[in-house]
């Protein structure tokens, strides 16, 4: 990231660069809404994923005979894989539809007496806002997921360790 200084006028800008500068951060602001897209995406494929094989290692966790001694002992991992599907599911949530609603900006401003620039203005404050919205979201679910990877880990140590003590009985 540039340092500020140097970077700041002591008087505003003229407003044709005003103008400039606003299409230029709201075509800033486009790129990095969908760069926030993508990343919602991956983390949600990763959650995905981690549901598949959580599901996967829940179902093998149960292969001792009931009639062992040491059946119980599939609990753990199966009560960990679980806990991973928790999290991935936490992760995978539905979030709301966001701060812009088309509908409601096209009403507010079809009519509205205020220029072009103005709108422009207006709606880089609402991409911002939802750009920050989908930053703050992702980071949760990338918490969750986090969470859901190292749930996951200790479920497959776990599963190691019962089927070991299994086979040594």
């Amino acid at each position: 990231m540039m340092s500020p200084i140097g970077l700041f006028r002591s008087s505003p800008p003229p407003a044709s660069e005003r103008r400039m500068r606003v299409a230029l951060l709201n075509a800033e602001a486009d790129t990095q809404r969908e760069v926030a897209a993508e990343r919602a995406r991956s983390v949600q494929t990763k959650s995905s994923f981690l549901v598949v094989i959580a599901g996967l290692l829940a179902g093998a966790s149960f292969d001792a005979p009931l009639g062992s001694d040491s059946w119980w002992l599939a609990a753990v991992p199966l009560a960990l894989a679980l806990a991973t599907v928790v999290t991935a599911v936490v992760a995978l949530w539905p979030a709301p539809a966001g701060a812009i609603n088309p509908a409601a900006i096209r009403s507010m401003w079809i009519d509205n007496t205020q220029g072009s620039y103005e709108l422009e203005i207006y709606l880089l404050k609402v991409k911002t806002v939802a750009y920050t919205e989908t930053q703050d979201r992702t980071d949760r679910r990338v918490t969750a997921l986090k969470i859901g990877f190292v749930l996951l880990s200790a479920a497959l140590a776990a599963a190691l360790v019962v089927y070991i003590i299994q086979r040594l009985n």
